[in-house]
């Protein structure tokens, strides 16, 4: 009788990829990440990570790639670049037009206002550095610091320099 081979599963691939995402019922606001780590050896790794946030009138797109080295079998230190983008869906100088004015005319007035309005799109970038630990399998922290270095134009929901504590559970 003739069959396949099955080839043996590779116990530590050199490619992993993990992502979540949810919607907030009581707000217009979405969340999701993924995470993508590529094996350089056996302590060093590059992580591309994605997380996108909605918050009703502006989205937060934000790109890190970083490398990953392990110091011990649990404690990293992580240090790379990121990019977040920065999309307003709504123009801000509608936003903070005083309760009760109308706007009847407002396609009108967007259309004729398109040379002066704002940027639908704004792009930072950041230095990100910082440490994290696995306390196992299911459970890691990382605490990041990221420093800002283009210009002041910050989006609605940027800081110009952040630290972050965040604790990652799978299940």
């Amino acid at each position: 009788m003739f069959s396949q081979q099955e080839n043996p599963v590779d116990k530590d691939p050199k490619v992993s990829i993990s992502d979540a995402s949810y919607v907030d019922k009581l707000n217009p606001g979405q969340y999701a990440t993924f995470t993508m780590d590529y094996k350089v050896n056996s302590n060093l790794f590059l992580t591309l990570r994605g997380e996108l946030r909605s918050h009703g009138f502006v989205q937060v797109f934000k790109v890190p790639l970083m490398a990953k080295q392990y110091v011990t079998k649990q404690f990293y230190i992580l240090g790379g670049g990121e990019v977040e983008i920065t999309r307003n869906l709504v123009d801000p100088r509608f936003l903070s037009a005083e309760e009760g004015e109308e706007f009847e005319n407002a396609e009108l007035e967007i259309e004729n206002s398109r040379n002066d309005s704002p940027k639908p799109y704004s792009a930072e970038i950041y230095f990100k550095y910082g440490f994290g630990y696995e306390v196992n399998s299911n459970f890691s922290l990382e605490a990041t610091q990221e420093l800002f270095f283009n210009s002041d134009n910050f989006g609605a929901f940027s800081n110009p320099n952040m630290f972050s504590l965040k604790g990652k559970f799978k299940f």
